[in-house]
């Protein structure tokens, strides 16, 4: 299970492999990745939405 753990971190990091390259919805069941799209990595970091089944909220800002 480790190797094979390692094998799909190591494909992220050479970018051969993307965590969010399918169909992803959002909490709300929005399609915010559409199939054969991906988001790349400024676009990860600039999520401000969970993906379908989590159960939280997004916490707000104080600002």
């Amino acid at each position: 299970m480790q190797q094979l753990v390692n094998a799909k971190r190591d494909e992220f990091i050479q970018g051969t492999a993307h965590p969010f390259d399918r169909p992803v919805k959002d909490q709300k069941g929005v399609v915010r990745v559409p199939k054969g799209k991906v988001l790349d990595d400024k676009q990860q970091l600039a999520m401000n939405w969970y993906v379908e089944g989590i159960e939280a909220l997004i916490p707000k800002s104080k600002s």
